[in-house]
């Protein structure tokens, strides 16, 4: 006869700690799974095995857990593996979910290393971070522009008063040229740039919110007679100006910041033509939608509209930076030539 009592009491342990285990990794609502240092899953617990869908013991890790025909680049198994548990950030391709994974090595009776894998989902962690810094990025787009409006409040005003100067003494010195003259034609002028730059003042002030910009019934088509020939006198003569209005429908709008929006559309056309030349064209036309927005490609309702094209043959707007080109401050232009205020006015 032989005592086997310790034996038996030793299985009994193992079997009670096994036990354990199994209950407290089945018991996580955290993914986990077991494999081998020859890649072949050896446990999975019922969280990973809903995140997979099926019950994949014995297949390839990355294939059943990640969805990839080789190994993983971020797998930890060798050298680095050896001195302890590694945590890594994952973008799974099966899901494409994010997780905060955590190897554990297991050595085994044997004397081999199985690698327990321990998954965190983090990519609702990592979107509500994302928003909380888009967030901060436009309340600080929100305080450069109110800083700006304080600014034109306090110089508007002041300003007004030198146009003002301007355009009165231009008014005396018109009743006093002879008409027909290129005197004549550039006093026009002058005073014309000094009616517009008065508009202007009083679309600052509106931004400042210290006046409410003015909204009657204009036409467009006037508007464009003269952004095209304000343009043509400020871009060089290798860039040519060609514009057409195929309508002369008034529209309820402000006729400041329909040349504003003009304006600063020829100016970065031309500015994208100045190295090499080209064509800038500016078009409109009468155009009425009669689908409901979510039969169309834009959200307009049903109804007649103005649409105005400003084309260029420059060299375009590299896509990766299409989504920006609207927001305060971005530019592409170098120091002195531009502020990133045009497009996002």
């Amino acid at each position: 006869f032989q005592d086997n009592s310790e034996h038996k009491k030793a299985e009994e342990a193992i079997q009670r700690s096994e036990a354990k285990y199994r209950s407290m990794m089945e018991s996580m609502n955290d993914p986990v799974y077991v494999c081998s240092s020859d890649f072949t899953i050896e446990y999975l617990n019922p969280a990973m095995q809903k995140r997979i869908g099926a019950d994949v013991v014995g297949e390839n890790c990355h294939k059943a857990i990640h969805g990839l025909n080789d190994r993983c680049e971020w797998c930890v198994y060798g050298e680095r593996f050896d001195t302890g548990p590694i945590e890594t950030d994952v973008l799974s391709p099966l899901d494409n979910r994010h997780y905060r994974v955590q190897h554990v090595p297991i050595t085994n009776t044997d004397g081999s290393v199985s690698k327990m894998t321990i998954f965190h989902d983090i990519t609702d962690y990592l979107n509500a971070l994302a928003e909380k810094e888009k967030a901060q990025h436009q309340l600080i787009l929100a305080q450069k522009m109110e800083s700006i409006g304080t600014l034109a409040g306090g110089i508007a005003h002041d300003f007004n008063n030198i146009l003002t100067s301007i355009i009165g003494f231009t008014e005396l010195v018109l009743d006093e040229t002879e008409r027909g003259t290129s005197a004549e034609d550039s006093l026009q002028e002058i005073y014309a740039a000094g009616k517009r730059a008065k508009e202007l003042v009083r679309q600052i002030l509106a931004f400042a919110r210290q006046s409410e910009a003015e909204v009657k019934p204009i036409r467009v088509d006037t508007i464009i007679e003269e952004v095209a020939h304000f343009i043509r006198s400020s871009i060089p003569t290798t860039i040519s100006v060609h514009h057409k209005a195929d309508a002369d429908a008034r529209i309820m709008g402000n006729s400041t910041q329909v040349h504003q929006i003009l304006m600063n559309l020829c100016t970065n056309s031309a500015f994208a033509m100045e190295e090499h030349g080209g064509v800038l064209e500016i078009y409109m036309r009468a155009v009425t939608i009669d689908a409901p927005p979510e039969k169309q490609s834009s959200e307009l309702q049903p109804g007649d509209y103005i649409e105005i094209k400003v084309s260029d043959t420059g060299k375009g707007i590299p896509p990766e930076i299409l989504d920006a080109i609207f927001e305060p401050y971005f530019t592409t232009k170098g120091p002195g030539e531009g502020t990133g205020m045009g497009l996002a006015v």
